[in-house]
């Protein structure tokens, strides 16, 4: 292969890897969007036994295309104490057997589906005037443009049967399987998809260019770097969190290391059904972690055990405290505005992220309340509260002479920010915690029908609020859209939950009469919190002209 045959090559394999990789993020978003809180309704109902967890975990890693999706979303039950880390293991071991699915079930495809998945998934996407037909129109889409960039990958990779540098190199690795199995761990970690990953190996070993032990060796590697991406992205979580996704590692990873060094050691390939070698090796992915499901689910408690062993103590009370004494807002930047707007953007970010910190520990800790641990919540509470102040008072101080429009709009925006987030605290410390401490005084319990009422409410709750975060990170207006919609979907969940509690009270239900109060109470408290952190998305939308007199415009 010449030079510019190279170029043309590697340009043509990026680019369809680059649209796998955004097709397989652009059918888990339509399913996160759609579904995202009826998964994690599902996922914390499902642990009842470990069978079921795993079951529940295979089909929302079905639906997402995505074992790490799982896991983010299960990291936040085990952080609130609404799972135990071996019921959340076995969601995960699930999960990535549902990944699995997902790779065997994409490169099984008749030949008419792209064009027919096109065709439709451009209609519903462009025509559907509701929500949910336009994010199945994102999700068919996304499947269409998985099966277009394999097909396109496929293409761009034919020639190298004839190139003698590209055999001699797939020789090497098929030679090297320690190399072939790092290699493609590294590279999964980099996509952050191990799907994806996956499915490019099967396809250069479908093309005939990566022989089997290769391929075995890399399918192997891109298991490893798919614990390993879920392992760094709650790296900052608390232990409870870790404990979960460090055992998913440990018996993920691990059995992928192991099967690696029995494959080097005895060089014999384990034998795999399949008519072609692209069957095989997508076989041997599916193989891989069905075994790995049967053996580790009976080992779940004992790696979690393994895992917490491994695990520094959490330090999350020193960690909050260095992270409030230090602030992005410097008096110097005031002259510069975009400067002085970075600042504060940061600092808005950082207090967002405390208050989702503090309502997940109020959550946790709600029935086992001490004078003390109120104490620190509400002193906690009190400087996010004055942080607050600080930021609205130097957004106030930029010098508007020197300012931009667009600057001038930026730090209204922020500062409508600022305020809503300073009710969000004001409500967690004066009205969330007084309820619970309250609870805690009166020795009062919720129903156990309460009691998961209130907690689906709070998940979806804590969900917008991460969406929240996200959205003031990325300013992102399709995200901010989604976190305005999520309003109103928070406030039917509310009505629901308010007419079965009703419905209890007519039934006579003690503990419901003696908690009613409270619990109507909690309910109405996140939901307004919720609405604080909803306002984030609307100067972003309004920008746009989005956002109506009254409701969010169809579109």
């Amino acid at each position: 292969m010449n030079e510019f045959g190279f170029f043309s090559f590697a340009i043509q394999v990026a680019g369809a890897a680059a649209l796998l990789i955004w097709a397989v993020r652009l059918v888990r978003t339509g399913f996160e969007r759609s579904l995202g809180a009826n998964l994690r309704k599902w996922l914390r109902r499902s642990t009842n036994n470990r069978l079921r967890a795993a079951l529940t975990g295979g089909v929302s890693a079905l639906l997402l295309q995505s074992s790490t999706a799982v896991a983010l979303l299960t990291s936040g039950f085990l952080a609130n104490g609404l799972l135990a880390a071996p019921a959340g293991l076995s969601i995960l071991l699930g999960a990535d057997l549902g990944s699995a699915v997902v790779t065997q079930l994409l490169i099984s495809r008749p030949d008419i589906a792209t064009p027919v998945l096109l065709l439709v998934g451009g209609v519903f996407h462009l025509k559907g005037r509701s929500k949910r037909f336009r994010q199945a129109g994102r999700i068919i889409l996304g499947l269409a443009l998985i099966f277009l960039s394999l097909d396109l990958l496929a293409h761009a990779s034919a020639p190298l049967q004839q190139n003698e540098t590209a055999r001699l190199i797939m020789v090497y690795l098929g030679q090297d399987l320690p190399v072939a199995f790092l290699v493609s761990a590294l590279f999964t970690w980099a996509v952050h998809s191990s799907v994806a990953s996956v499915l490019l190996w099967v396809t250069l070993a479908g093309q005939g260019i990566l022989p089997m032990p290769a391929a075995f060796a890399m399918v192997l590697g891109a298991n490893l770097g798919g614990a390993i991406i879920a392992f760094i992205l709650t790296y900052s979580t608390p232990s409870a969190s870790r404990q979960m996704v460090l055992g998913n590692l440990i018996l993920r990873g691990g059995g992928a290391t192991v099967l690696l060094f029995a494959m080097e050691r005895m060089a014999v390939l384990p034998s795999v059904p399949g008519d072609s070698l692209e069957q095989q090796v997508i076989n041997f992915h599916l193989l891989f972690n069905l075994t790995l499901l049967c053996i580790g689910l009976p080992l779940v408690s004992l790696v979690s055990r393994f895992a917490l062993m491994l695990l520094p103590a959490d330090r999350q009370s020193e960690d909050r405290d260095f992270f409030t004494s230090i602030t992005a807002l410097k008096p110097e930047t005031l002259a510069h505005p975009q400067r002085a707007l970075n600042g504060s953007i940061r600092e808005t970010l950082r207090l967002a992220e405390l208050l989702e910190v503090c309502v997940r520990e109020i959550w946790e800790k709600a029935d086992k309340l001490t004078d003390d641990d109120v104490k620190k919540m509400r002193h906690m509470l009190n400087v996010v509260l004055g942080r607050f102040q600080e930021l609205k008072y130097f957004l106030a101080k930029i010098e508007a002479s020197k300012c931009t429009p667009e600057e001038i709009q930026k730090a209204q925006a922020l500062t409508t920010t600022a305020i809503s987030l300073e009710t969000a605290t004001d409500l967690m410390s004066n009205k969330l915690l007084r309820v619970f401490q309250r609870l805690r005084e009166q020795k009062l319990q919720f129903s156990d029908e309460g009691q998961v009422e209130l907690d689906e409410f709070f998940d979806l709750v804590l969900h917008n609020i991460q969406l929240g975060i996200d959205v003031l990170l990325t300013q992102n207006p399709e995200a901010a859209r989604h976190l305005v919609q999520q309003k109103e979907r928070t406030r039917q969940l509310l009505n629901n939950l308010q007419r079965r509690h009703m419905e209890r009270l007519g039934a006579s239900n003690s503990e419901t009469i003696e908690t009613s109060a409270f619990h109507l109470d909690i309910l109405n408290t996140l939901k307004l919190i919720n609405t604080s952190f909803s306002t984030i998305g609307y100067p972003i939308l309004e920008e746009r002209g989005e956002l109506l007199r009254s409701r969010l415009q169809v579109i």
